[in-house]
């Protein structure tokens, strides 16, 4: 089939549509706005460039290591009960991951935040794995390539382009109102927010999934 015919099909399977939603809304957090914590660190909590940097990046890895092993170990053991788990665990973890970033940005100390936002990472990079496992579970073998670039495509394009731009926005409107540290504090405690939708999102995908899933 072509590539016009593939993009047709996998758009008219709600779960699909619902994955690549979360995906993109996922993306303005993950990979736009998590980007101003070592400034954060710096700006709020008067950690040098070298500190926040090598503080954020401890965290980062951390985060990452336990959150994709983890994550795809425990969406694996769900999914052997109901094949929905695959959608529904990654959903859960992204709405659980809201309030800790929020309280993580909320804190007056580093010594508070980090293990908030290190459990929050955790949650975020482990919602990772089962959202591809759900996206090749619908797609089917031969539309495998074309359902990952399509979702990267609408991912990369306003997740990633938009995340930066929106969170610096906001942090210039708010920085008019409290300050340059308490505007870029309030503006990545909103810009946290997105998790929630991200994770309804996937819940909703989890509704398709057994009736959207392909060989």
């Amino acid at each position: 089939e072509d590539a016009r015919q593939s993009i047709k099909q996998l758009l008219a399977k709600p779960a699909y549509r619902n994955i690549v939603y979360a995906l993109v809304v996922y993306f303005l957090m993950a990979y736009g706005a998590l980007v101003f914590t070592a400034s954060f660190m710096i700006r709020v909590h008067g950690l040098t460039v070298a500190e926040a940097g090598g503080l954020f990046g401890i965290m980062s890895a951390v985060g990452a290591v336990v959150g994709n092993l983890g994550g795809g170990k425990l969406g694996d053991h769900l999914a052997k009960r109901d094949i929905a788990w695959v959608a529904r665990f990654p959903g859960l973890a992204l709405i659980a991951a809201l309030p800790l970033y929020v309280g993580s940005f909320a804190m007056g100390s580093v010594a508070l935040m980090i293990p908030l936002s290190l459990l929050g990472g955790i949650l975020l990079t482990g919602a990772v794995p089962t959202i591809f496992a759900a996206l090749h579970l619908i797609c089917g073998s031969k539309r495998r390539a074309m359902a990952v670039a399509l979702a990267f495509f609408f991912a990369n394009l306003i997740g990633l382009g938009l995340g930066p731009v929106l969170a610096g926005a906001i942090s210039d409107h708010m920085a008019q109102i409290y300050g340059p540290a308490e505007g870029l504090r309030y503006a990545l405690m909103i810009m946290s927010l997105t998790f929630l939708p991200a994770g309804i999102f996937m819940l909703r995908a989890s509704k398709y999934l057994k009736s959207d899933a392909e060989e």
